[in-house]
């Protein structure tokens, strides 16, 4: 299964969450997963790029033309570079069997919703997690509770992605596609 990771590219961000990063690569990977990435050589993205080079797995970048010649320098086994970051997520999104959204900034954000506004489009099966890791998520969901609460989502909009918390969860989810 192609596995479309979004999280992000900010060296600034907690060790934790780049260690996630480590850890959720390490089980995609020994379950024999392939991962898709946005093509950064920085941050939690880059955890996850290398462990997945280290474990010996099938790597493929989907980046914007201003990330060009970060992928020139990544060993990675395919990639492509898109003329814009909408061009960029549509394809992650389209070539991805699952997308699996960790803790991020704007710019996973971005991607989180735009993905989920084509498979609402779409109606696609396709399954989107959001990896609410020690409760990263916690404001979004209560905000997007709050959308629904208002009216401005369905019942089947909220079920256009599912929750995993941590490592054990993500795997029985995977377990049980």
């Amino acid at each position: 299964m192609k596995i479309f990771v979004a999280c992000s590219g900010e060296e600034s961000v907690d060790i934790k969450y780049r260690d996630l990063a480590t850890d959720v690569a390490t089980l995609l990977v020994r379950k024999q997963h392939k991962l898709l990435f946005g093509g950064l050589d920085t941050g939690a993205m880059h955890k996850c790029y290398m462990t997945y080079k280290y474990e010996g797995g099938k790597v493929k970048a989907i980046a914007d033309v201003h990330d060009a010649t970060v992928v020139n320098s990544l060993e990675v086994d395919a990639y492509e570079i898109t003329p814009t970051t909408f061009e960029q997520i549509k394809r992650l999104y389209d070539q991805a069997d699952l997308v699996l959204v960790l803790p991020g900034g704007i710019n996973t954000l971005a991607e989180f919703f735009s993905i989920l506004n084509e498979k609402k489009k779409k109606w696609s099966d396709k399954p989107i997690i959001l990896f609410n890791y020690h409760n990263y998520y916690r404001g979004l969901l209560k905000f997007l509770e709050s959308v629904y609460n208002e009216g401005f989502a369905t019942n089947r909009d909220m079920k256009l992605f599912g929750i995993v918390s941590d490592i054990q969860a993500l795997e029985s989810y995977l377990d049980n596609l």
